[in-house]
């Protein structure tokens, strides 16, 4: 068996992170390991959502934007989610956390995501004092989320509290997409990002609720790919290929390579090991490669000869 490896870089193969700003990664081996970014979303879901752009409300097109979003983040990425106002009207304390920080779970956020109705009041400032009390004891940096479509009603400060809280050490950054505000709504929004290190984003329809979202997590996670081609006799041909962090028995994500092309893989920079298979034989040969660097930006090309 015959393995070429090679790297080069990111091309069209993915053309929407053409759209996403990537952070830069120091030259040689990546410090970030698998499974050591954390993102927490806050959602929107006061009764302000039932309000429509262009002829569809605006909490349809967030889930289906938050949904695609979730598709696209790569193994290994840690998720919370909280939402506001969805259970109950005019109260300033409607705040839930629906999954906390861990392993990403697509299917149960989506589920969670999908289950939301709006109802109530935007109580932006708890929302935030609720999230950061789950992040103090956290050395990990987490970046926080925020979709909004109005200001806080409350009597909350939300741009103050950003600040007191990463003044005080809690280690997060946050970004906030303002969904289809007024200039006084986006003004509170906008100082609440500034605050929190982050970025502000307007959007006024899907097309820029759905850039907006992708380009804040492209932000907050730098991605690398990993391209696996497996060829038997100089052909294409469908092997197993699964993905392991560096020295691990489970593994992240399995694909399929295939004569239509290589099996591509999203990843977090870090170490991996690969494990491609020959399930076309009964004794099934296995070709394991370790310690697979996977850059920011960057693919890194496995082509492997049975």
């Amino acid at each position: 068996m015959k393995i070429h490896r090679c790297m080069k870089v990111l091309g069209l193969l993915m053309p929407v992170f053409f759209l996403m700003a990537a952070f830069s990664v120091p030259a040689g081996r990546p410090a970030a390991q698998p499974g050591q970014k954390n993102l927490v979303l806050i959602i929107d879901a006061s009764g302000s959502m039932w309000g429509q752009v262009e002829g569809v409300a605006k909490i349809a097109i967030a889930k289906e934007v938050l949904i695609r979003l979730l598709h696209d983040l790569p193994p290994g990425v840690n998720v919370g989610l909280v939402a506001y106002g969805h259970r109950r009207k005019g109260d300033c304390g409607d705040v839930e956390e629906l999954a906390a920080l861990g392993a990403l779970n697509r299917n149960a956020l989506m589920e969670k995501i999908n289950s939301l109705n709006p109802k109530g009041k935007t109580p932006i400032t708890f929302s935030v004092q609720m999230t950061a009390e789950k992040l103090k004891a956290m050395e990990e940096e987490t970046t926080i989320i925020l979709v909004s479509d109005g200001k806080e009603p409350c009597g909350g400060d939300p741009c103050a509290l950003v600040r007191e809280l990463r003044q005080a050490g809690v280690r997060f950054i946050m970004h906030v997409i303002g969904f289809d505000v007024s200039d006084e709504e986006k003004q509170q929004l906008e100082c609440m990002a500034d605050a929190g290190g982050g970025m502000y984003y307007s959007a006024n329809n899907a097309g820029e609720f759905q850039m907006a979202a992708s380009k804040v997590v492209s932000e907050a996670q730098p991605f690398g790919f990993l391209e696996v081609t497996a060829t038997k006799r100089g052909a294409p041909f469908r092997a197993h290929v699964w993905i392991h962090p560096e020295g691990g028995k489970n593994y992240l994500v399995r694909k399929d390579t295939g004569k239509e092309g290589p099996a591509v893989f999203q990843l977090l920079p870090g170490v991996y090991d690969v494990r491609v298979e020959d399930f076309s034989l009964p004794d099934k040969p296995t070709v394991r490669l370790k310690s697979v660097v996977v850059e920011s930006g960057k693919t890194e090309t496995i082509d492997v000869a049975f």
